[in-house]
């Protein structure tokens, strides 16, 4: 399979982490972005020993003049889902940085080009590969816990060092669609219904930069009954011991699961346990190509979740800009 590579923003390590795995892919091209040259996929195929990609000034171009199979898009946030779209116009399947879109009127656009073009559009939620997280959503699925009624979710970063296209809206987005977006998604992998409603809030705090979020809380009401949480937060001190802090607690009718520190705790009637962890042998980009190469239905499945998770988290920062309860 051939993959062009657009930007260098977000997650590219996906790919590349997965690429040794799957000896029938090449990164055949890659594009600038705005005026910075595609440095990381460079230096990628430098470390990976891998041949060196043609390399294009405009994604366009690169799009129109390659043939690839799938594209890797890690384009500014503005501009990401003009990108996808004009992807799945080409019918080439897209690996796209998260969120798809940074507005509610471009995701419909998306959608529509998704439906025309029968798309696909996979969002980097590498989170959910890793072993606490895909393990906790395996027993869910397996009935582990019942029917949840109550799901929470945590994402906390550090602020760190960050760009300066993080400090404004039109650039960004919002933390909500930014960081909340893995905890919205992990609610919708726990399979207890679909997104109905959302009441959101945040706040700027002392750690903010220009009109960065620095804290978030939304709640969900699923169609099943369901409520369902996610806080998302820059506060996380400089002197923790990791970067992020990432959490899943999930209620159900026969028990409770949680995702905290790495590690997984299953509390049913009759005991708690510690399963042993489960990783799976690729990431989230290789799950595409696996999907591809099998027309699996798991190709129309993820590209209606990863729309579905973006429209519920651009409504929740919608939520909390309006201060009022919002449908999805």
């Amino acid at each position: 399979m051939n993959i062009a590579v657009i930007g260098n923003i977000g997650h590219l390590n996906y790919l590349f982490e997965d690429l040794p795995k799957l000896p029938e892919c090449q990164v055949v091209a890659a594009a600038a972005a705005g005026d910075l040259q595609p440095v990381s996929t460079l230096a990628a195929m430098q470390r990976l020993q891998r041949p060196e990609p043609q390399v294009f000034a405009d994604y366009r171009t690169m799009l129109d003049t390659v043939k690839v199979d799938i594209v890797v898009i890690g384009g500014p946030f503005e501009e990401r889902s003009a990108m996808c779209k004009y992807a799945i116009e080409r019918n080439i399947a897209v690996f796209t940085e998260k969120p798809a879109a940074i507005t509610l009127e471009e995701l419909t656009e998306l959608e529509d080009a998704v439906k025309a073009h029968n798309g696909v559009l996979y969002g980097m939620m590498g989170i959910r590969f890793e072993a606490p997280f895909y393990t906790a959503f395996k027993l869910i699925r397996s009935g582990a816990v019942g029917q949840i009624k109550l799901i929470y979710t945590r994402k906390s970063y550090k602020i760190g060092n960050r760009p300066e296209y993080f400090f404004s809206r039109d650039t960004y987005g919002g933390t909500i669609p930014w960081v909340g977006i893995h905890a919205v998604d992990w609610i919708a992998c726990c399979n207890a219904g679909e997104f109905a409603s959302v009441r959101a809030i945040q706040h700027y705090g002392e750690k903010s930069r220009g009109t960065l979020e620095t804290a978030a809380h939304c709640i969900f009401a699923l169609d099943s009954g369901a409520i369902a949480s996610a806080d998302i937060d820059y506060m996380r001190p400089a002197g923790a011991a990791t970067h992020g802090d990432d959490r899943v607690r999930a209620v159900g009718e026969k028990g409770v699961i949680e995702v905290a520190q790495g590690k997984v705790e299953l509390i049913t009637e009759n005991e708690t346990i510690y399963p042993e962890l489960e990783t799976p042998e690729l990431g989230s980009f290789g799950q595409l190509v696996r999907d591809l190469q099998s027309k699996s239905p798991n190709l129309a499945a993820e590209t209606n979740l990863t729309c579905k998770v973006t429209r519920a988290v651009l409504t929740a920062q919608l939520s909390a800009d309006k201060n009022c309860e919002l449908s999805i």
